[in-house]
């Protein structure tokens, strides 16, 4: 295993993990203060601005964690041996994953 891929793998596990839990614990905070649709929907959009900002954060992060799912995948196919199906695999899942979680967070939000 280069020590290129080992230091890009290694940074890579560390940036998804740290923005999985950073995103989803934004996206949690801000939507645990989204309030019922009242019948006066002025307030309800009035509080739906106030807590936007949060959820853009929130969505910039999630982005940027799955797409350190990529190199992470790459990082483990080096560290698993190019020659093996294993590895491909392994590569083939994690940039699957990364396009479906990137894709989840575009369209579902």
């Amino acid at each position: 295993m280069t020590a290129g891929w080992r230091r890009a793998g290694r940074w890579s596990a560390w940036v998804y993990a740290v923005g999985a839990l950073l995103g989803g614990g934004l996206s949690a905070f801000a939507s645990s203060g989204i309030p019922p649709v009242d019948a006066d929907p002025a307030a309800h959009y009035a509080s739906m601005r106030s807590v936007w900002p949060v959820l853009y954060a929130a969505f910039l992060v999630l982005l940027i964690a799955f797409l350190a799912l990529m190199p992470l995948g790459l990082g483990l196919r080096d560290r698993l041996g190019p020659a093996g199906q294993g590895s491909e695999l392994v590569s083939a899942a994690f940039l699957g994953a990364a396009i479906l979680g990137l894709l989840t967070t575009l369209v579902g939000s």
